[in-house]
C-alpha cells in the first residue's frame, strides 16, 4: 500500500501528517473510527463512510485511527493510541475506554439545574490524568439564576480551567469554542443527560444531527437522546465527539489527574516537612495547617480526600491482578 494521503473526508475527520506517519506500513485502508456499534464500527475512509466488522482481538474505540482490509471490511489494526478518556467500568474496577485521540474536553454543566460540583472535580481527574485539555461549558446559560454565582463557584471548584457561559439556541457564547475546534481538534463532550451537549453540537454542527428532548420540569433530570458516542466534524475544522449522558466517571489510577485537578492540595503538600505525610496527625503538614488557618476549603479537602482513596483503591486492585497473574499454576 501506498503511504496514506488523507483526501476526501479524512481532512474533515482530523488526519494530519503525523496520523500519516502512524498509520504508514500498517497495510490496509486507513480510516477512523466514527461509532462502535454491537460487533462492528462506523469508518471514515479517503473514499466515504464504511462499515467494518471487528477482527479478533481488536478492541476499538470511537475516535481510533485504525486500517481497514477484506471484503467485506474487517478493522484489521488500530494505531497506537496518543490519548484515551477512560473510566472505571460501572460494574468494577475494569477500565472502559470511552474515547480515544481526544485533545480536549469540554465538561457540559445545564445552568437549569443547580452545578454539582462533586461531578466537575471527578471529570477534572479524569480528563487531566488522560492528557486531554478541559474546559466548562455553562450551557443554557440564559437559564442560570445567577451566572456570576455560578462562575465564581466554578473558579473554586475547577481553578485555571476555563469557563464559557453559551446560549446555543442563539448562538452567543460559541465564538470562543469555534476558535478552540478550529485549531483543529477533537472534542469530547461530557456530561449528564439533558445538560446541552446534543443542542451544542447541533448548533457547532450548523444542522440538526442529533435529536434533543425536554427535561423532567420536576427534577431537571433529561433521557438519552444520543445512544453511541459518534464523531462529528465542524464546519470551518475540529471533530465534536457527542457522546450519551454519564452519570458516573469512576477514577482508576489517577494519581496525575488527582494532583491536577486539586492544584492547591499538590502545592500544599510539597511544603510538608515529610516527603510521606498523609495530611492527618504529622507534625509539620502544610495541608493541615491550611486547613486550620482558612486556606484551604474543607468542601474542597473532604472530596480530595474521597477522590484519592478511589485512586489508592485502583492501585491496589491493579497489584492483586498483577500479582495473581504471577502466581505459579496449581498442579
Amino acid at each position: 500500500m501506498s503511504e496514506p494521503t488523507g483526501p476526501g473526508l479524512l481532512d474533515a475527520y482530523g488526519w494530519t501528517p503525523a496520523v500519516a506517519g502512524r498509520l504508514a506500513g500498517l497495510g490496509g485502508t486507513p480510516g477512523r473510527v466514527v461509532r462502535v456499534d454491537r460487533g462492528a464500527c462506523i469508518v471514515v475512509t479517503a473514499g466515504g463512510l464504511i462499515t467494518a466488522g471487528i477482527g479478533v482481538g481488536v478492541r476499538p474505540a470511537t475516535g481510533d485511527w485504525t486500517t481497514v482490509a477484506g471484503d467485506p471490511p474487517m478493522l484489521d489494526t488500530l494505531a497506537e493510541r496518543t490519548t484515551a478518556l477512560v473510566r472505571r467500568a460501572p460494574s468494577g474496577r475494569r477500565e472502559q475506554v470511552l474515547a480515544a485521540e481526544i485533545q480536549a474536553a469540554w465538561i457540559i454543566l445545564g445552568m437549569d439545574r443547580p452545578i454539582n460540583a462533586g461531578r466537575v472535580e471527578r471529570a477534572l481527574v479524569v480528563t487531566h490524568d488522560a492528557g486531554i485539555a478541559p474546559s466548562v461549558v455553562l450551557a443554557k446559560a440564559d437559564l442560570a439564576a445567577d451566572l456570576p454565582k455560578a462562575e465564581a463557584a466554578l473558579a473554586a471548584v475547577a481553578p485555571g480551567v476555563p469557563v464559557h457561559p453559551v446560549i446555543a439556541l442563539t448562538g452567543e457564547g460559541l465564538a470562543p469554542l469555534r476558535a478552540q475546534l478550529a485549531t483543529p481538534l477533537t472534542v469530547a463532550l461530557v456530561g449528564e443527560s439533558g445538560a446541552g451537549k446534543s443542542t451544542l453540537v447541533n448548533a457547532l454542527a450548523g444542522q440538526d444531527l442529533h435529536r434533543t428532548a425536554e427535561v423532567r420540569a420536576r427534577d431537571r433530570k433529561g433521557r438519552h437522546t444520543t445512544v453511541s458516542r459518534e464523531l462529528v466534524p465542524v464546519p470551518g475544522g475540529g471533530v465534536l465527539l457527542d457522546a450519551p449522558g454519564v452519570r458516573e466517571l469512576g477514577v482508576l489510577a489517577a494519581d496525575r489527574g488527582l494532583a491536577a485537578a486539586f492544584p492547591e492540595i499538590a502545592a500544599l503538600a510539597r511544603d510538608c516537612r515529610f516527603a510521606d505525610c498523609a495530611h492527618g496527625a504529622e507534625p509539620g503538614c502544610a495541608v493541615q495547617s491550611a486547613l486550620a488557618d482558612g486556606r484551604l476549603e474543607p468542601r474542597r479537602w473532604s472530596r480530595y480526600q474521597v477522590l484519592a482513596e478511589e485512586v489508592a483503591a485502583a492501585h491496589a486492585e491493579t497489584e492483586r491482578g498483577g500479582a495473581a497473574r504471577g502466581r505459579p499454576t496449581p498442579r
